[in-house]
């Protein structure tokens, strides 16, 4: 007869809200002590007993990164990936008082992060007819993609560096652009073809972009780290584009959710100002922040891989920057590794798939 967990016995819930940088590191360890094996975790805390980064290693069985670092240790002589793991709860121990161990929930990764934008909630809108509902379904917010990228690092054997916060703030702030497409979502007597055209000189502007790649080069350290936040600005679009719309016209709850009903029309039949109108301005804006992310990653690979100038070549080209003083630094940065922007570039490619409009 298989064993039953007991239901009165106590459990213990692995952290899975810990930073990202945290959990980058207690994975490292852990991987490390399995390719090490059994003498591995006892040298670490002998040689780095006074080093504050392994302090969780002496910590309380109940301290959060200790209960991490053990579920994690024992997921992986278990036979579980970094990537890949059982959730369902077990005990290391029979019985009523035994702790049943109650893992993270799964993560997708790579283009499975998409999946979820279609897993929808369902939110219920009263329309005209009191005695109708109309269902609309919203889609639940995506994974950060640093929480599957730093363990793919971490499963080749690298640490995932983070950046510090005030660089992660100023990057992010580099990344969006959403108040660029509110100043012309509102309607201001411009027909919606040269509201599109305005948007797209804005967001598609190359000094915007050599910012971004510029600031990409010179913290290439934590590159998955900033890579991973410029996914995350994708796949929040992508999920944005497969939430349906709620009708804007209370009378018309007859007409198809996302469509554009008659009733929805200007009485000239224009769409600019209507809310059908509003929801091809925002198409075409998505569609346009999406094709700024992905040439950010463009440059950032080919600026990224390319070459150290020489000296020469520097001396030559410095009297084109404002700083020459600058342009070794910039210039002379090791590779980010290919492998990074090709991962990214992959990922983000089957995001504009489902973000892109049809």
């Amino acid at each position: 007869m298989p064993y039953t967990i007991p239901d009165i016995a106590p459990r213990l819930h692995v952290p899975h809200e810990l930073p990202v940088d945290v959990t980058a590191f207690l994975d490292l360890i852990a991987f490390y002590v399995v390719q090490g094996g059994p003498t591995a975790e006892e040298e670490i805390m002998k040689r780095e007993e006074n080093n504050s980064h392994f302090a969780f290693l002496h910590a309380p069985w109940n301290d959060p990164m200790q209960l991490y670092y053990r579920w994690r240790l024992y997921s992986l002589l278990q036979g579980d990936t970094l990537l890949k793991w059982r959730t369902e709860p077990y005990q290391i121990e029979r019985g009523n008082e035994a702790y049943v161990w109650v893992p993270p929930p799964a993560i997708p990764s790579g283009p499975e992060c998409l999946l979820d934008a279609f897993q929808a909630h369902t939110s219920v809108y009263k329309g005209s007819d009191k005695n109708r509902d109309l269902n609309v379904k919203e889609s639940p917010q995506p994974v950060p993609s640093a929480s599957w990228l730093s363990r793919m690092s971490v499963s080749e054997g690298a640490f995932f560096v983070t950046l510090e916060k005030p660089a992660a703030a100023e990057w992010q702030q580099l990344l969006r652009m959403e108040h660029h497409v509110t100043g012309l979502a509102a309607p201001h007597g411009m027909p919606l073809e040269e509201r599109v055209k305005a948007l797209t000189a804005i967001l598609l502007d190359g000094e915007l972009i050599a910012q971004r790649m510029v600031f990409a080069i010179e913290h290439q350290k934590a590159a998955l780290h900033l890579l991973s936040l410029v996914l995350d600005e994708v796949v929040r679009l992508a999920y944005d584009s497969a939430k349906p719309l709620r009708p804007t016209d209370e009378h018309d709850d007859e007409a198809p959710c996302g469509t554009c009903s008659p009733m929805n029309r200007g009485q000239s039949g224009d769409l600019d100002n209507s809310p059908c109108g509003d929801e091809a301005f925002y198409a075409a804006a998505r569609c346009c922040m999406c094709l700024s992310y992905l040439f950010t990653l463009n440059d950032i690979g080919k600026n990224g891989g390319a070459a150290p100038l020489t000296e020469e070549e520097i001396v030559a080209i410095a009297p084109s920057y404002e700083s020459a003083a600058a342009a070794p630094q910039l210039l002379t940065t090791p590779p980010l590794r290919q492998a990074t922007i090709t991962t990214i570039v992959i990922v983000t490619t089957t995001v504009l798939v489902v973000a892109l409009p049809v």
